[in-house]
């Protein structure tokens, strides 16, 4: 298996090489950052495969496993805007291993940075967030 950090080039407008950047959808309007707002970040780690079109050449990678930020009021929302987000940079979704709110995560450090990062970068710009995208090659 082999990681690729981040996309760029998708959202950000800048170049499409590959290298430590994320894609990031803004998905439907910007969230209500009021203390009103029921918003909350969610993770999830997905399993895609890359469709033609995709940053990732099917040609050359199988698929990946890869966590998703976003900020959303309920699970199913914010697994209805990472489909959105997958199907317009042209992914696949495969599995869904989990989906939680990111407050409830326990299993990694609470402070790790990359995660605080994404978790940051969520909540500010109303995007679906990718991680580092684990991947394989094609059978």
């Amino acid at each position: 298996m082999r990681s690729v950090s981040r996309l760029d080039g998708v959202a950000s407008g800048r170049n499409s090489e590959l290298e430590s950047r994320t894609i990031g959808r803004g998905i439907g309007p910007i969230a209500d950052m009021s203390d009103e707002s029921t918003d909350v970040v969610f993770v999830a780690l997905v399993e895609v495969a890359p469709l033609a079109g995709c940053q990732l050449d099917p040609a050359d990678f199988g698929g990946a496993f890869v966590r998703c930020y976003v900020m959303a009021e309920t699970e199913t929302d914010a697994m209805e805007r990472i489909e959105v987000a997958l199907e317009e940079d042209r992914f696949g979704l495969i599995d869904v291993e989990w989906c939680v709110d990111a407050a409830s995560v326990e299993w990694e450090t609470p402070d790790e940075p990359t995660a605080t990062a994404m978790i940051f970068e969520a909540r500010t710009s109303n995007a679906v967030i990718f991680g580092e995208f684990h991947t394989w090659p094609p059978e």
